[in-house]
């Protein structure tokens, strides 16, 4: 697991702070600990050389009424009970992806998906 620390003031004794943010991976079971401030990074933990996110995107593609929808969604089973699908869907596609801890994401989950369905769709529409 990653987890980062975003500090609104610049980190003192950063020495100290590293010692115990090695402290902290070790008593949680934490494989990264990134303590972010003002031009500065700390990185600590097992996994603090190379420090990616390894997720899954689930997307559903919903035939209703000769329209397709698609939908995106991060947990499968709550895409799979329907509750952000309107019918049952009738192929779902699991994207699994890996990208540095640093890479830009968007902070509101919901509206990374919105986006990504928003481009789906657009790309559906334009394919032969």
């Amino acid at each position: 697991c990653i987890v980062t620390f975003n500090y609104d003031k610049p980190m003192e004794n950063e020495r100290e702070r590293e010692l115990e943010a090695e402290a902290l991976c070790s008593k949680c079971g934490i494989s990264t600990l990134i303590l972010r401030s003002k031009k500065k990074k700390i990185v600590a933990g097992s996994r603090k050389d190379h420090p990616y996110i390894r997720d899954k995107v689930y997307i559903s593609i919903t035939n209703k009424d000769n329209l397709e929808q698609i939908t995106t969604y991060l947990d499968k089973e709550v895409g799979m009970e329907g509750r952000h699908c309107s019918s049952a869907p009738s192929k779902v596609i699991t994207v699994q992806y890996e990208k540095p801890q640093d890479a830009f994401q968007h902070p509101n989950h919901n509206a990374m998906l919105h986006a990504l369905e928003w481009m789906l769709t657009r790309l559906r529409k334009i394919r032969p």
